[in-house]
């Protein structure tokens, strides 16, 4: 699970500060409920990393086939993961550089 200090938390939230009473509680009763959404939502992202029983050097495909790791598959998704990644990156650099080449664009929209 994961743990949060609630101090360090606290200076996270965006929640306005005042030194009247009545407001320090309301802000207090508001911070105290997005504390409890931000762990409830944290705890619901909790991600279990390992299997429990080991993976003897195997791995599936989306279609259940086992195979070994090693498998040349592998290797052609990771290389196909890593040039969708940079033509991402080139479509980012398109559009933040205000590129004019909208062939270009809708080519990598196309590849992507």
């Amino acid at each position: 699970m994961l743990s949060i200090h609630r101090r360090a938390l606290w200076s996270l939230l965006p929640v306005a500060r005042s030194s009247a009473p009545a407001v320090l509680s309301a802000t207090s009763r508001l911070a105290g409920s997005r504390l409890q959404r931000f762990e409830a939502a944290a705890t619901a992202r909790q991600v279990s990393v390992y299997t429990r029983t080991g993976d003897k050097g195997k791995s599936s495909l989306y279609n259940g086939e086992r195979r070994r790791k090693d498998d040349k598959i592998f290797h052609a998704l990771g290389d196909i993961d890593e040039l969708n990644s940079a033509v991402g990156i080139g479509k980012e650099m398109i559009i933040k550089e205000k590129v004019e080449d909208d062939i270009l664009l809708a080519r990598l929209e196309d590849i992507q």
